[in-house]
């Protein structure tokens, strides 16, 4: 299963992002995907691979910046 968020930690405290994470860890562990587009980095050091778009928005955007993996 293949789950999208699209900023999932808006409005969190840092605890709550925590268990986020770990949620997000334990759907994984059973062998489904999560793709998120995020802004806090905290969420964004806890993931296996981060693709960077931009380098701005609108007709500037959409090029991969930066990827981790």
């Amino acid at each position: 299963t293949l789950y999208l968020f699209d900023e999932p930690s808006t409005g969190l405290h840092y605890f709550d992002i925590l268990g986020l994470i770990k949620v997000f860890q334990s759907l994984i562990k059973r062998g489904d995907t999560v793709l998120f587009i995020e802004h806090n980095s905290t969420l964004i050091d806890a993931a296996d691979q981060v693709i960077r778009l931009g380098p701005g928005s609108g007709e500037s955007g959409g090029e991969i910046m930066k990827t981790k993996s």
